[in-house]
Parts: C-alpha cells; structure tokens; sequence
C-alpha cells in the first residue's frame, strides 16, 4: 500500500475520539504549554504587537471626547512575520499475516494498534511542545536543590513568581511540576514544615496553591511519560 494511499474508516475515527478520553493529561498538558492557535491557513503572516501596548494607560483628557465627537485614537506598536504550519503524520502497518492469525478478533488488532498510534502521535506532539519550550528558556542557576534539607522550594518559586510578573507585567497563573519533581517537592522538610499539623499533614496542590504569592495559581502535576535515552527494545531507556 502507498503511503497516501488512505482509507477512510468511520468506525475506528470514532475509537480514536474515545481514546482522547483516556490520553486526556498528554493533550491538556500540550494545550497548557502551546495552546492551539487558529491561523486560517498553512502559511502566511501575521501581526506581532509590541507587549507593552497591553500595559498602555491614556490620561483622561486624551480618553475624553465631545457627545457625538470622534475618540482618540489609541497607537500600538507592531511588526509583520511569517508562520508555516507544516504537516505531520504517523502510520503503524499491520499486514495481512496479522490478519490472519487475529482470526474472528480482526477487530480488536485494528483497535489495538489505533490505540497505540494515537498515543505514539500525541505522546510525539507532546514531546516536541516540550523540547521547544525547553530550546527557549534557560534554566535559572543554583535553583532547584530541593533534595537539600534547608533549601525551601515555595520560596524559591515565589521568587520566580515575582521575577516574571517584573519582567511581564503578567502574573503566572499556573505552576507545573514534573511528577518526578512533584515525588521530591512534597517530600522537602521545609514544604512539609509549612503544613498546618506537620507531623500528619499531607502536602497537595490544593494547600500548596495557597501558599504561593499568587493564591489563585494552579498547580498541574504532569502525569505523562515518554521514552528517552534509547529507542524501542533498548534496555538503557527511560521513561520520563
């Protein structure tokens, strides 16, 4: 079969949709880290405004006008650049010797291996959102000891709060933890030392949320995983 040679096939399309129910953390995960933008079309341009014209307050007196009379207009700042959205796209083979040992249970390969393709698909999307965000924002020295006794990682993001609302005029309204990040976080003495009854309490992203200088953050746990340092059947790989 060609490559785009494509077959159209309603009943596994729909089994694909209900799999989203169950991928569900890969793709709010994506959409939190590079939410979707409608562009109208593959490539083309599009404006790039000057962030400080989000922050622009006019005086009263350019702000007033006569009854009837013409407003002010306001003025922003902004550039022209390119975008191209390219295409992408996975396919899992499944031949006719697979068909035939699957025998009446055809069915459930061809949902097997939609299941499979549709994880690999998001998992990969998923893991390019990252890899991107990663290439574009360095990584804040001497931070993030937490496995260190006396080092107190609310402080530490309070800091990095503050640093972006200074930077951004924009507060975070959002703090994402690896889960592996999340296992030590909630283990630090100096976490646990701010809970109310320290000795019985449990660390969650309810209570921790309140403690940030930004009460009303959230706090997401990443609860997905992909494979690195190998490929497929590669024992020295890891998951992370």
């Amino acid at each position: 079969m060609k490559p785009n040679n494509v077959q159209a096939r309603v009943d596994l399309t729909n089994y694909a949709f209900a799999l989203m129910q169950d991928i569900e953390s890969i793709r709010k995960l994506a959409a939190l880290l590079s939410p979707v933008v409608p562009t109208g079309g593959t490539t083309g341009l599009y404006n790039v405004f000057d962030s400080t014209a989000a922050f622009k307050a006019y005086a009263s007196y350019v702000a007033r006008r006569a009854i009837g009379g013409q407003a002010s207009t306001i003025g922003f700042l902004s550039d022209t650049a390119n975008y191209n959205a390219q295409s992408y796209g996975l396919r899992i083979p499944m031949d006719n010797q697979e068909r035939t040992n699957a025998g009446n249970m055809v069915t459930l390969l061809e949902q097997a291996k939609t299941r499979t393709l549709t994880i690999n698909s998001m998992l990969s999307y998923l893991a390019d959102v990252i890899a991107t965000v990663k290439a574009g924002v360095a990584k804040t020295n001497g931070l993030g000891e937490w496995l260190t006794a006396d080092v107190d990682p609310i402080k530490e993001i309070n800091a990095q709060i503050k640093a972006i609302y200074l930077a951004t005029g924009m507060i975070p309204n959002t703090v994402l933890f690896d889960f592996a990040a999340w296992c030590v976080f909630q283990d630090n003495p100096m976490v646990v030392k701010r809970m109310p009854g320290a000795d019985i309490a449990q660390v969650s992203p309810e209570r921790i949320g309140k403690l940030l200088v930004n009460p009303n953050a959230r706090i997401e746990i990443a609860e997905t995983a992909v494979l690195a340092g190998g490929g497929l059947g590669n024992a020295s790989a890891t998951k992370q």
